[in-house]
């Protein structure tokens, strides 16, 4: 049987463009092993770093009132602010808080008390530049929950509402039942503004140890939706989740409150699978999958984009029961180092081209001459002498 033999250029131009193309592949997969590291590892202590930073300010924002507000109950307690015929005492205290709490907690947007008797007195905090504004029921406003312009009795009424009762708000309810300091839930201020707002509550006690009211400071929703804008960079978004999957606050600019009835005061969180951020929206199922580790950085794709994703519980203050959610998408980290990765194997490639035809050029030149040589040797052999053959190649070979 005749073995089939491979030609001379075939044996010298074969193993030359499997070596270029072996260099080609093994550099490729190396730039990209150096890239998906270097990526991963960014990506991962990125991510953690925003979340320790987003953690941290939320601790401050969250339990320097909590500490505040104890310290206040007491004091209304002892000084026995509570015992007379209306709420004067304790306005005039609550006014001289907020000068303080204005410029070192700006995040508390209301300080106020509510007693066994249904009255009521609190301060609203404007923001910056604006007065503060007096919010007072008692028999001097003829029991109607007046709003005023100013923080004094005499200022001009903003609004003013009939049938207000404190013991049945969501910062009132839950601290007569429990008799301790508690969180309510997120509500709807009853109030001209309608802000949605969390608070901090602590039962305020008579000479005998006997309930008489709950002294409360609300921290607005939007106060935390600032923070984390501020905090964000770039395409990121960090964003706050209850256990109903709720966005309590977020970075993005959509409202994350949804007043249902005006007239009532009543409205709802924002469900993630409304946002109208992407990235919102599609993390669902990655926050719903349960093999997703608490406090693990995973590098994903969501909505088809490469991302990085962390999913945390709220350390502290921890009876919120809050998650935060930290997405940053790989583009924002390593936009310049995939740029100029893929600039990189853009040369590879065409070196690696540019190699094979000149490698393809420079065989056929070299094996061509030799070639002919051997044809010529050939007919020498069967004794044809009349052979004239001409082949220039680079100078190498002259007439043979």
């Amino acid at each position: 049987m005749k073995t089939k033999q491979i030609s001379l250029r075939r044996a010298i131009t074969l193993p030359l463009l499997l070596v270029l193309i072996g260099t080609f592949i093994i550099s490729a997969i190396r730039y990209t092993a150096d890239y998906n590291f270097l990526a991963i590892n960014q990506g991962t202590k990125i991510v953690e770093a925003m979340k320790r930073n987003t953690q941290n300010e939320l601790n401050s924002i969250l339990s320097e009132p909590l500490i505040m507000t104890e310290l206040i109950g007491e004091t209304i307690s002892k000084q026995k602010m509570h015992l007379n015929e209306d709420l004067a005492d304790i306005q005039e205290y609550q006014i001289s808080l907020m000068r303080i709490l204005k410029e070192k907690m700006p995040q508390v947007s209301v300080i106020s008390y509510g007693d066994e008797d249904g009255n009521y007195v609190g301060i609203r905090n404007n923001g910056v530049n604006q007065e503060k504004s007096l919010m007072l029921k008692d028999k001097r406003t003829n029991y109607k929950l007046n709003i005023y312009e100013g923080e004094s009795f005499e200022s001009r009424i903003l609004s003013s509402f009939e049938n207000y009762d404190p013991r049945i708000r969501p910062w009132y309810k839950p601290v007569r039942r429990n008799m301790t300091n508690t969180w309510s839930d997120i509500y709807i201020n009853q109030d001209e503004k309608m802000e949605a707002t969390i608070s901090i509550s602590v039962p305020v006690f008579g000479e005998n140890k006997e309930f008489v009211g709950v002294f409360e400071m609300d921290i607005k929703l939007n106060g935390i939706n600032d923070f984390l804008k501020e905090s964000k960079t770039n395409n990121t978004v960090v964003f706050l989740l209850n256990e109903n999957l709720e966005i309590v606050a977020h970075s993005e600019s959509e409202n994350n409150v949804i007043i249902e009835d005006k007239s009532n005061f009543k409205g709802k969180l924002l469900n993630i699978n409304d946002s109208e951020t992407e990235l919102i929206r599609y993390s669902e199922k990655k926050l719903l999958d349960k093999s997703y580790n608490i406090g693990t950085v995973y590098r994903e794709n969501i909505n088809n984009e490469k991302v990085f994703f962390m999913k945390s519980n709220l350390e502290n203050p921890r009876d919120l029961n809050w998650d935060i959610v930290v997405i940053i998408p790989e583009d924002d980290l390593m936009g310049a180092v995939k740029q100029r990765y893929n600039i990189t194997l853009a040369i590879i490639s065409i070196a690696v081209l540019i190699s094979t035809i000149l490698g393809i050029f420079l065989m056929k030149n070299i094996t061509e001459p030799i070639l002919k040589v051997a044809d010529g040797y050939s007919e020498i052999m069967k004794g044809n002498l009349n052979l004239n053959y001409s082949y220039i190649s680079f100078k190498i070979f002259k007439t043979i």
